[in-house]
């Protein structure tokens, strides 16, 4: 679209500053995602809210393990296998990711709206 290299790092060093880390307890380093129990580990993520703070690392407490690395893997590996519209596919429209309990495309949808709240 047209963006320089350098105004694209600038975009990505300011965005960094309030990006949760992908690695929050060592224990997340042991979680492996993979096509037969990606679907175990969505939500498993659990954190507690704080009244103060102004970004994202300082109004959170994790309280245990997340397996937000292991997804990022997971899935840059799968787009990079299928596609990005063959994951798509796949992991967000496709009727079986959407029954009672797992609704991706209701989670994706809703991760969408909140991030740009």
């Amino acid at each position: 679209m047209g963006a320089t290299p350098h105004h694209l790092q600038r975009i990505y060093d300011s965005e960094a500053t309030y990006q949760r880390p992908r690695i929050v307890e060592e224990g997340d380093k042991s979680i492996v995602v993979n096509k037969e129990n990606w679907v175990q580990y969505l939500g498993n993520q659990r954190y507690e809210r704080r009244t103060l703070g102004s970004s994202y690392l300082e109004s959170h407490r994790f309280v245990s393990s997340s397996a937000y690395s292991a997804f990022v893997t997971f899935f840059s590996e799968e787009v990079q296998r299928l596609g990005v519209t063959g994951s798509l596919e796949k992991y967000v429209y496709n009727e079986d990711v959407n029954k009672e309990g797992l609704t991706m495309l209701t989670r994706v949808m809703s991760g969408a709206y909140v991030s740009s709240v």
